[in-house]
């Protein structure tokens, strides 16, 4: 097979996958007719998960364990903020499990999940919300083809139709 044919730097690749917990629970997959398509080399997947790929070719798989450190990060504890609940606006229904996007006192943008609810408080956490887990992929390559200069430039990979409009 040809280079054109191996994962590598600036390809885009279509993938399959299934995605597990380390306790084997299923969380996410793809479907046949949607695989995921991303830029290799660019830090569109996990990058531990993209070195695991590196170098692989059309039709091969492969399960990769990818550890929580790798992943998304040790869960932190201090990732927890209790929030007094007249900070937030009075009609806002939340949810636990919903996802909030916030400001800190520097203007920085952060997303926090809603962890705990009570009349008086919020408790919001920022780990994401595979912090502390290991995940296992297990892959299947369904297709590998040049980047476009245009991909390359955004740095992501675009549908078909838009990448021969470079």
């Amino acid at each position: 097979m040809d280079s054109d044919q191996t994962i590598s730097q600036d390809k885009v690749v279509s993938l399959n996958y299934i995605l597990s917990l380390d306790n084997g629970e299923e969380i996410d997959r793809t479907t046949t007719d949607e695989p995921l398509v991303y830029l290799h080399g660019h830090e569109n997947i996990l990058p531990a998960l993209e070195a695991k790929l590196d170098g692989l070719k059309v039709g091969e798989k492969v399960t990769a364990t990818i550890e929580a450190a790798e992943a998304y990060g040790d869960y932190d504890e201090e990732g927890l903020h209790v929030i007094e609940r007249s900070l937030f606006p009075e009609d806002l229904e939340l949810e636990i499990g919903m996802l909030l996007h916030l400001k800190d006192d520097n203007s920085e943008e952060l997303e926090a999940f809603v962890h705990a609810i009570d009349q008086e408080e919020i408790t919001l956490d920022t780990n994401h919300p595979l912090a502390g887990e290991t995940l296992t992929f297990k892959v299947e390559i369904v297709d590998i083809r040049p980047a476009t200069a245009v991909e390359i430039e955004h740095g992501h990979a675009h549908l078909l139709e838009d990448a021969d409009h470079d």
